[in-house]
């Protein structure tokens, strides 16, 4: 798409993904970088902000969005259900874009679970995901995603059962796990770096532009 003239607000500037997202924005845009817990005045351009901090900021987040009006792109996962209604609730003043997976790689795994057949159900299924020590919510926002889809597309009505382990660096690894009495598929994916979603942010970011409203995921952005 190009450079695009605009400033960008970052939540959670010190962190991992803020810091990945900080030395990237400058290939996607062209304006100001701003750290959200320093911000002092208005941008005086077309300007965005970007969440990638904790569920405890949520709050704090979406009512300086709502102030300065501007749109959001949040990666924010362990929101609760009221969250979101309060981010659909939030759409219809700005621009929403919420992902719990901002990497092109999951969503090629969400559209094959769509073409999944119906015998699937006769297998037992489960999902076992990885991530970094300091990752706090637990399973995963991109697990639930996943399970979600697998009770939507393959008719399958009891629980997916997802086990969650923290260690290390581990980047994000995800395995939909498929077992038969005698064979069983793994369909997995890994995100290598954490620059896979700052890029799937960033370009959700340029999306968003020119927009006045509304609720949007990686699905309409890829779509």
């Amino acid at each position: 798409m190009g450079l695009n003239k605009a400033d960008i607000i970052i939540s959670g500037w010190n962190g991992k993904m803020g810091r990945t997202l900080r030395n990237l924005a400058p290939n996607y845009f062209s304006g100001n970088l701003h750290n959200a817990e320093h911000l002092d005045e208005k941008p005086n351009v077309p300007f965005l902000w970007i969440d990638f901090s904790h569920a405890g900021c949520f709050e704090t987040v979406i009512e300086k969005v709502r102030t300065l009006n501007c749109p959001l792109i949040m990666g924010t996962t362990g929101l609760t259900e009221e969250n979101f209604q309060q981010l659909k609730a939030l759409s219809h003043q700005i621009p929403v874009f919420y992902d719990t997976n901002f990497s092109l790689g999951i969503h090629i795994v969400r559209k094959l679970l769509k073409q999944l057949p119906s015998i699937c159900a006769d297998f037992d299924i489960s999902i076992f995901e990885s991530h970094h020590a300091s990752k706090k919510d637990a399973p995963s926002g991109t697990a639930k995603t996943l399970a979600n889809d697998i009770k939507e597309h393959c008719g399958f009505t009891k629980d997916i059962p997802i086990l969650s382990h923290r260690g290390g660096g581990i980047r994000g690894q995800h395995s939909i796990i498929f077992a038969g009495q005698n064979e069983v598929v793994t369909l997995q994916h890994e995100s290598l770096d954490r620059s896979v979603f700052a890029e799937g942010a960033l370009k959700a970011a340029q999306w968003c532009l020119g927009k006045t409203n509304g609720f949007f995921s990686m699905e309409d952005l890829l779509s």
